[in-house]
């Protein structure tokens, strides 16, 4: 029997990743349009990623709460939608921060909302396909922003990217019309969990593994070290949380038999249910594994926000790049994650979650690196190797950390859990990056690179830390295991 093809989720993976990646020369239209100065534009840059951290969770649960995923999405980008269009009015920056902000709101959830559908659609048997979904956002954003930087200098208008962003959300819209989940509660079932973790001493007994042959695989890329760290972790009870969310609270199912008034009984069972939310939610904020993993992904995207934000505005203020050739700079950024998006499953089987992660911190330090070189070498062409390393790294990081996240959570909140790491990586990170970078151009005129090797520096250091404590631990574990004679 052939292979499904899942058409659909990679024609939503293309217009909504094509939406955001016009908007990589919103820092350019500020600047040459609204002429903002360079820390007004940082702020401007956090907002969005400022909201996601804040509202995603609380957005992502709400559609978990309502159980109309399909739907809360299509509500929120239609305001979205609207409220976009009155940037052409050119309101002044207290009022354009404010509309950035509520804009925000509205647009962000759509994306671990997607991902969380795109799971539930393609269910266990199917769910390591997430990646050659994923790759058409890859592909669409290098099309997308190759053909809007060409469209703006042919056009000599910058608004044209506004219109870009609308069009593909619209595309997107009606395309999630004709997604056949509406709901993950007509997603996959959950009878067992599988769980991952990146760091060394993470005891896998605390977490029934699934029995898949695929599993077994990825679970085999560290199999000796993970052995260790089983006889040698000390174990703890995550109580209820770690079995998943129940469909109902039997306070809710013996709510009708008791004596209580119908208030009283709509009390009980709102409790009841914020306390099961609690008990959940607990290790996705908790855990030692996921705060690590969360660590992670902060210095990784805070790094890459500070060079998407602000290396377009260098190219083209302080390198007399051309929007299309800023264009072309995108389609080489994302060009390398197509393949690794396609043959994520075989990396994952390959080296684990874990080392993919690391492997992912390792290419970012060589990008960064490539970016230092670029006023030695004085040719804007010198950063199209960079930019592809962005592939590399993204491709895999990102397939692993969704697949982590999704393994980590409860049932009931997969979803929830992907709002927490966009959260995390689109949200505090992105806004770290944006307000360092705008701060650091406006007070060192520009002068962005010896931040682009600072950055460098701290990803490798992080990067030898965490190895060094790795390498300890596992010798650690194997003298534990001596038995004496």
């Amino acid at each position: 029997m052939p292979e499904p093809t899942f058409i659909l989720p990679k024609i939503l993976y293309f217009s909504l990743t094509s939406a955001g990646c016009i908007l990589s020369f919103l820092s350019v239209y500020l600047s040459q349009v609204l002429a903002m100065p360079a820390t007004q534009i940082g702020v401007i840059l956090a907002t969005t990623p400022l909201v996601l951290m804040i509202g995603n969770p609380f957005a992502t649960a709400l559609a978990d709460r309502l159980g109309a995923h399909k739907y809360f999405v299509a509500a929120t980008l239609t305001g979205a939608i609207g409220l976009t269009l009155l940037i052409f009015l050119r309101p002044p920056f207290p009022l354009l921060l404010a509309g950035t902000a509520l804009v925000a709101l509205l647009r962000n959830p759509s994306y671990p909302i997607l991902d969380a559908l795109v799971l539930a659609m393609l269910g266990d048997k199917h769910k390591d396909e997430y990646g050659r979904q994923r790759l058409w956002g890859s592909i669409a954003c290098g099309v997308s922003t190759a053909f809007i930087g060409w469209l703006i200098d042919w056009m000599g208008n910058l608004e044209a990217m506004i219109w870009g962003h609308v069009g593909f959300l619209a595309v997107f819209l009606v395309a999630l019309n004709w997604l056949p989940v509406s709901s993950l509660r007509e997603g996959r079932e959950h009878d067992e969990e599988a769980y991952f973790s990146p760091i060394p001493g993470e005891d896998p007994d605390r977490h029934p593994v699934l029995p898949s042959e695929e599993d077994g695989a990825l679970k085999g890329a560290d199999e000796e070290e993970d052995e260790l760290f089983k006889q040698s972790s000390i174990e703890s009870d995550l109580g209820d949380a770690e079995e998943g969310i129940q469909p109902t609270s039997p306070l809710i199912e013996d709510a009708s038999n008791t004596s209580l008034s119908p208030i009283s009984s709509r009390k009980s069972s709102a409790s009841a249910q914020i306390s099961v939310f609690t008990s959940n939610v607990r290790p996705l904020l908790t855990d030692p594994a996921v705060l690590f993993f969360y660590s992670l992904i902060y210095i990784m995207g805070t790094s890459v926000a500070v060079v998407d934000s602000f290396l377009y505005l260098f190219l083209s203020n302080q390198m007399g790049a051309s929007n299309t050739f800023l264009g072309i700079v995108k389609f080489f950024q994302v060009g390398m994650e197509i393949p690794c998006f396609y043959f994520s499953k075989q990396i994952m089987r390959k080296i684990g979650v874990r080392n993919m992660l690391l492997l992912a911190q390792v290419i970012l330090v060589i990008r960064l690196c490539g970016y230092g070189l670029l006023p030695a070498v004085g040719s804007v062409w010198f950063a199209l190797p960079s930019e592809s390393l962005h592939g590399v790294y993204y491709g895999i990081m990102w397939a692993g950390a969704v697949r982590f996240m999704d393994d980590r959570a409860p049932p009931a909140l997969k979803a929830t859990a992907q709002g927490v790491l966009s959260a995390v990586y689109g949200g505090l990170a992105q806004a770290s990056g944006a307000l360092i970078g705008g701060w650091w151009w406006d007070k060192l005129e520009g002068r962005i690179i010896p931040l682009f090797w600072g950055l460098a520096v701290a990803n490798g250091a992080y990067f030898g830390l965490f190895a060094l404590c790795r390498t300890r631990h596992t010798e650690s574990s194997r003298n534990r295991l001596v038995v004496p004679s």
